[in-house]
């Protein structure tokens, strides 16, 4: 976390709104590598909701072994979906699946795991929201053109206590110049604000 990040100076906003953006959360030089991790060495798969809510997942093979015009007319589906009621398709790295079931030890990402569940970022949060945190879940999501997550509230069943974002836009500019592009997407979380910006 950047250096004199403290929860207190967030946690009175999340109780009165039950909603809080915390810019910075990373260091800038920190925040730059998980960007170019995610932007170039991410092994990104399609993920898509189906019908009934559930969640479809595409990996690289799994869409090289189907049929082209089989995988459009599944997508197109899904934008016809979006256009009445709750529906999303995006790119998707499960980081918490991947880093339980070994299957990339070496991903940079797991760092970034390990971090999110370490004592001192759920005592931050726990100091945020007020909510015991024993686990952090945590996915990679990349919305390239045609992506898009419609109007959602998060609220779920079970043992979600709360949900978060760490979001990432693109970088303009190289080493010493480089700055964070202040690029309004519609992912719909509310929140275009960057994180890491100086």
């Amino acid at each position: 976390m950047r250096s004199g990040l403290r929860a207190a100076d967030y946690a009175a906003a999340y109780a009165r709104d039950g909603v809080v953006q915390i810019e910075g959360l990373f260091p800038l030089e920190v925040a730059e590598t998980l960007a170019a991790v995610l932007d170039r060495a991410t092994p990104w798969s399609l993920a898509h909701s189906n019908p009934l809510g559930g969640h479809v997942v595409l990996d690289q093979a799994a869409m090289a072994a189907r049929p082209q015009a089989e995988v459009r007319a599944e997508l197109a589906e899904v934008v016809r979906r979006a256009g009445h009621g709750f529906a999303y398709l995006y790119l998707v790295y499960p980081m918490i699946d991947a880093y339980l079931d070994g299957r990339a030890p070496d991903h940079p990402l797991n760092a970034l795991t390990e971090f999110l569940n370490s004592p001192p970022f759920l005592d931050f949060v726990h100091e945020v929201t007020g909510e015991m945190v024993v686990k952090v879940d945590a996915q990679a999501t990349c919305y390239r053109p045609g992506h898009f997550l419609t109007l959602h509230d998060d609220r779920g069943a079970g043992e979600r206590r709360a949900a978060y974002t760490c979001e990432f836009h693109a970088i303009v500019g190289t080493n010493s110049t480089a700055r964070w592009a202040r690029i309004p997407r519609d992912g719909g979380h509310g929140f275009h604000g960057i994180v890491g910006a100086p």
